[in-house]
Formats: C-alpha cells, structure tokens, sequence
C-alpha cells in the first residue's frame, strides 16, 4: 500500500502536466473522429465520389468505362504509384483509385480499386461499377459494338446509378455515427501510445530516481512486492485514463457506442491498453529522463502507427512491411478494429476475435516480464 500511495502522491504532484498531456491527445483523437463527419458533410453538395482512373489497357472496353465514371463521378488525376496514392487517399484528395490494367477487355473481372477506408459511397460505387460492366458486357457478347453496348448500357442503367448514389452519399445520423466509431477507435493504438508513455512514464521516471532507489532497497519491501504495487497503481491510472477516453467516445459517437461492434470496439481499445501500459513500464527502465522518454514515446508510437496499418491502409504496405508487423501489437489491434467494425455475428468470428485479442493480451504479459526481469537486475536506475 505505502507504493500505491506513493504513486497516487506523485500524481497529485504532477496533475498539471498529466492533464496537458491528457487534453491534448483527447483533442487530437475527436479531430480525428471529426474527420470522417467533415468528408460526409462535402457528400451533401457535391454528389460525386472523387475518382482517379489508371487506363493501363487503352482498348474501346476501357474507354467506356472511363467515360462511364466521367458522367457519374468527379475525375481528377495523380501520379501512378503507390506512394502518391496513398498520400492522396490519406489527405482525402480521392476517394476512389480505380486501376484497368492490360488485358480487361478480355477479362472485366481484373479490375483493381483503392478506397478510403470504411466508406459507404465507395463500396457502393464498386457495385455500380460491377452493374454497369455486367450489362455492357452481356450486350458485347451478342454482338454490339462498343459504341452500341454503351449507349444501351446507359439507357438501361445510366439515370438509376446517378439517382442511386445521389441517394447512397445524403448518409443518415446513424450512418455517419458508425463512421466516427470507427475512425475514433482506429487511430486509439497512436493515441494510447503517446498519452500512456508521456504521462505514466513521467510519473515512472520519478520511481526510478537514485535517492528513491536507495530507499526502496532499504526498505523492508521486497522487489516483487514493489513491482506488484507498482504495476497495480500503474494499472489502475490507465484504467481512468481509458474511461476518460471512452465517456469521450460516448460524447462524440452518441449511443452507437452502445452497439454490439461499439462493444467489441471498446473491449479491443481496452486491451491494447493494458499493451500501452506494458510498453511504458518496459521502458521506464530504459529511459533516464524525460527527453528520452519523449522519444520512446515518438518512435514507438509513430512506428506502430505507420507500419501497421494505423497512418497508412494495410493495403498500401508491402508484403515484407506486413510480415514484419506481425510483431507489433498495434497490427492486431488494427486487425482486430477492421473485424470489428465488419462484424457480422457469426462464431466463425467471434473466434478469431478472441484469438487477436488473446495476441494483444501476450504482447502486454511479455512486456511486463521483461520489465519484471530488467527490474531485478537494474537497480541503480539513474536520473
């Protein structure tokens, strides 16, 4: 008890630089959240998805669908590679990223498409596409031409589209409440990462003072016993941070929340901060002021952000950089997050989202045994 108390004194001592930092990534996370109510709000007035076609076939086929999305959506145009593309899509300069690659006259199936995350208008558009290409082909296969197939196609389904997804974009409440659901929990592993690590970690640091250090070792208090209370009192502030955090999803997401992919949702920001917690009680060991706890704090959380899915669609990032996420617990989250947010209620499901959160929970249990064990043969740690 007398660790725990000690903890909780220290807290009160530095309550204005934990609440600054507090305040501070609480704002960052409802920009973040307010984000995707921004990019509904444009849906209203402008009525078209922003579209960039990569016509790497050039036949009268590709043509017409090119010409096809120039009537019913906005072009505009960027640079073919994937970097640009995702630096379009990440800024919302785009939308949709649709690529015809060589040989689609042949086989209308190869089509490839890129879209922004989580967004109704643009999966929509993948079935106006699929429509369109499914009655322009049937036509070319009894024998008109492609100027004929066209001009059929859009008498059949040209003014349905366009009404359709006027219809589609002019998103409800409830629609756009889900939407801030899950942009709100899919930036929380950024967020929880560099809240955890700038305001826990300070208040690890001042355990870790050589004067402390001293008295500790003469104490009649064990280093298991110590290290129990700590992580315990540690535990206990990330648990009303996590609640600070979740009544501010409640405010800014409504009763959506309340859901049962809101629950899984939350159930999944939970565990990834008992990981947080773990990360930052392994490096309090390993940082001697707090300068080079800010830049744990930079590295790992940017790190984990951009390689796993967090800053960048998983979509975007090569086969290597994904392999190599597998060892960071921000992917599962991330993994975890989309499964969520396409839940469909079976067990099949249900499963595998108990196995990832079952990951998250290792990730946090080998984190704070190897603090445990760095602890037990560090002992002068040093400010």
């Amino acid at each position: 008890m007398q660790v725990f108390k000690a903890f909780y004194k220290s807290l009160r001592r530095q309550i204005t630089s934990v609440l600054l930092y507090v305040i501070a990534f609480a704002a960052i996370s409802v920009i973040m959240a307010n984000t995707m109510s921004e990019n509904t709000d444009t849906l209203f007035t402008a009525k078209r998805l922003t579209v960039a076609v990569f016509d790497h076939d050039n036949t009268d086929e590709s043509r017409v669908l090119y010409n096809y999305l120039d009537r019913t959506q906005k072009l505009t145009s960027i640079k073919d590679d994937n970097e640009a593309i995702a630096d379009e899509l990440f800024f919302r300069n785009v939308d949709y990223v649709l690529i015809i690659p060589d040989g689609f006259s042949e086989n209308p199936d190869s089509l490839k498409n890129v879209k922004q995350q989580n967004s109704s208008s643009a999966y929509f558009l993948d079935n106006s596409i699929d429509t369109f290409l499914n009655v322009f082909f049937n036509f070319r296969n009894t024998g008109y031409s492609c100027d004929e197939a066209a001009r059929l196609t859009y008498d059949c389904i040209g003014s349905v589209e366009e009404a359709t997804l006027l219809s589609d974009t002019r998103q409800d409440d409830v629609q756009i409440t889900v939407q801030n659901i899950e942009r709100y929990f899919h930036y929380l592993p950024y967020i929880f990462i560099a809240t955890v690590i700038t305001s826990l970690g300070g208040l690890l640091l001042i355990f870790r003072e050589k004067n402390v250090n001293y008295r500790i070792r003469c104490s009649a208090v064990s280093a298991v016993h110590y290290n129990t209370a700590l992580a315990l009192a540690c535990l206990t502030y990330s648990i009303l941070l996590w609640l600070v955090f979740m009544v501010l999803a409640l405010a800014v997401c409504g009763k959506g929340l309340l859901s049962v992919r809101g629950l899984m949702l939350v159930i999944n920001s939970f565990v990834f901060l008992l990981v947080s917690v773990g990360i930052t009680y392994l490096i309090s060991f390993l940082a001697y002021n707090p300068n080079i706890l800010n830049m744990w704090s930079n590295v790992i959380g940017l790190c984990m952000s951009f390689l796993c899915g967090v800053f960048i669609p998983m979509e975007f990032l090569g086969k290597n950089v994904i392999k190599a996420a597998h060892f960071l617990p921000a992917y599962w989250y991330i993994r975890t997050d989309e499964l969520c947010t396409q839940y469909t209620g079976t067990s099949g499901e249900l499963k595998t989202y108990a196995m990832y959160l079952g990951i998250q929970l290792l990730f946090a249990f080998a984190a704070f045994s190897a603090a445990l064990v760095i602890s037990r043969y560090k002992k002068d740690s040093v400010l």
